[in-house]
């Protein structure tokens, strides 16, 4: 019951967790990471805060945008380690950091996401890279992601570009321990077949680069992060390596009411997390 009300609890992105990550530490020393389950990572991750509206937002109005220029687009003010302090002291221990790509190349121009070829400028990852210090350097989880990709992401012609851009990622962070999470896509609507398919690649691409990244914990989502999929996880989850180290598909909530949702969590859940969704007061 314990885990399941941590597993409720969780406000991060949807899906498995395939695995985590060796002890080689960026900022917070971890003894034994290795040794860790998914189950008790995401036990561990306990409550979750999404980091909204920020650097998954897009800036398609001013030339060659700064970090600071696509961070502040959609309103919100720039992220500080000092709002993520206020985070932790609110009792939460992951954050999940939405990150939309496409509009980082840092070229010259407005932004377009149909010439995105999977290349993401040194200023963007390093300002991505400073939030998730914020977080990991406080002893918090910290999930990053592809966000508002998925528009290009759908299209399978675009599978390499796919590939391209999680393994710059992935190559960047590989150094740090298993407090970063990352999470394959967001909301793609598209096939159960193409969410295998890009799953699959996802877990490829990242366990390539090698390090702390053979071992790191994965979210795969489900095709459109389908809630049903709970009931045939082999629908979309990739193969992997050691049993242990892998889990059947979990869902996400969509913003809804969860007292719809009671019945469904009355079976014990695999490990996984419940991404961002409302709870509205019902009689």
């Amino acid at each position: 019951m314990k885990f399941m009300k941590k597993l409720l609890s969780t406000m991060t992105a949807a899906a498995i967790g395939l695995s985590m990550t060796t002890a080689l530490s960026v900022g917070t020393s971890v003894a034994s990471a290795a040794d860790k389950t998914a189950v008790q990572m995401v036990e561990d991750m306990g409550l979750g805060w999404n980091l909204g509206n920020a650097l998954d937002s897009t800036n398609t109005w001013t030339s060659n945008p700064s970090p600071a220029d696509i961070e502040t687009a959609w309103g919100n003010v720039v992220a500080t380690e000092n709002m993520i302090k206020e985070v932790k002291k609110a009792g939460f221990n992951t954050v999940r950091i939405p990150v939309t790509w496409w509009d980082m190349t840092g070229a010259s121009g407005t932004a377009k996401m149909d010439s995105f070829d999977g290349t993401v400028a040194d200023q963007y990852l390093a300002r991505v890279k400073e939030v998730v210090d914020y977080c990991v350097d406080n002893g918090m989880y910290a999930i990053i992601n592809t966000h508002h990709d998925e528009d290009w992401e759908k299209d399978t012609s675009k599978i390499a570009t796919f590939e391209k851009l999680w393994k710059q990622i992935a190559t960047y962070f590989e150094g740090y321990d298993e407090h970063l999470v990352f999470e394959g896509m967001n909301e793609v609507s598209f096939s159960t077949s193409d969410a295998m398919t890009y799953n699959q690649a996802f877990v490829d691409t990242v366990r390539a680069t090698g390090g702390n990244n053979k071992d790191r914990l994965l979210i795969c989502t489900a095709d459109s992060n389908n809630e049903n999929c709970k009931g045939t996880p082999q629908r979309h989850c990739p193969a992997a390596s050691p049993c242990r180290r892998t889990t059947p598909i979990c869902w996400r909530f969509p913003y809804t009411t969860m007292n719809r949702r009671r019945s469904a969590l009355q079976t014990p859940l695999p490990p996984g997390d419940i991404g961002k969704h409302g709870a509205l007061p019902q009689t």
